[in-house]
C-alpha cells in the first residue's frame, strides 16, 4: 500500500504489516520516518501532517490538490 500527498510532501506506506509515514529528507532520494505503527496510527499522523500542508498552500493563496483519505473544500 502507498499514498502520496500532495507535492509529494508525505508518503503513507505499509511493509510487512507495519504502517508508516515518509517525508523527503534533505538528501535527493532519501526520506526519513515520520511515523510507525498500526494503520490507524500512521493514518492519523498522516493525516494531521496533510492538514498542516494543505493549510500552507491556503496561506499562500494556492489551492491544495484533493486527497481521498482528507476532507477539505475544492
Amino acid at each position: 500500500m502507498r499514498h502520496t500527498a500532495c507535492c509529494g510532501a508525505f508518503e503513507l506506506a505499509s511493509l510487512g504489516g507495519q504502517y508508516f509515514v515518509l517525508r523527503p529528507a534533505d538528501a535527493p532520494g532519501e526520506y526519513e520516518e515520520t511515523a510507525r505503527g498500526r494503520y490507524i496510527t500512521a493514518v492519523a499522523a498522516y493525516v494531521a501532517l496533510l492538514k498542516q500542508h494543505h493549510a500552507e498552500h491556503l496561506r499562500r493563496g494556492e489551492t491544495p490538490e484533493r486527497d481521498r483519505l482528507l476532507d477539505h473544500p475544492a
